[in-house]
């Protein structure tokens, strides 16, 4: 398979080896754009506008997934303004490397209801856009997953896999 997948996002492409980038890796070429550990939304902008992106970091095909909410919720940014940077995000991708196909992935079911809010506004403002696939993983979480038994913000290495494969069937 040809298509490459630029992740951005917190711990979670890389976390412990196991986070996406693990469950996509058996499918696809995976490249991490934006690797913050603990980052919220804001921080990857913020990153993100400092950098300087070219086709070698998001090549033309490629499938830009942004995966974030978790620690915007923990940091006390409201839902509006994560859904909101999704689209900043967006826009400072395509004004460096031109149109690329977005996939708004926002993070896993944790039981937290900020969470699913945070979710609710990533997907009303992804409508808005033609290039972006929103893509709910709450619905496939409820049944599939396990959290890391230390740790109720990040799932168990299986649990990554399965969402993965899921994941992929829908972004590609």
């Amino acid at each position: 398979m040809n298509t490459t997948i630029v992740g951005i996002g917190d711990s979670n492409w890389e976390f412990g080896g196991h986070g996406w980038a693990y469950g996509f890796s058996e499918k696809v070429t995976q490249k991490t754009l934006v690797f913050y550990p603990g980052g919220s939304s804001r921080d990857v902008l913020r990153r993100i506008k400092k950098m300087s992106i070219t086709e070698k970091e998001v090549p033309k095909g490629s499938i830009v997934v942004i995966n974030l909410g978790i620690n915007d919720v923990l940091q006390g940014i409201h839902p509006y303004e994560t859904a909101a940077n999704h689209a900043k995000i967006r826009r400072v991708i395509k004004k460096r490397v031109g149109s690329r196909q977005f996939v708004w992935m926002p993070s896993h079911w944790t039981g937290d209801l900020e969470v699913e809010v945070a979710r609710w506004w990533i997907y009303q403002t992804a409508k808005k856009y033609k290039d972006v696939k929103f893509i709910n993983l709450f619905r496939w979480a409820c049944r599939t997953v396990w959290n890391n038994p230390h740790d109720p913000y990040h799932l168990s290495k299986g649990s990554y896999r399965i969402l993965a494969r899921k994941a992929l069937n829908k972004i590609l």
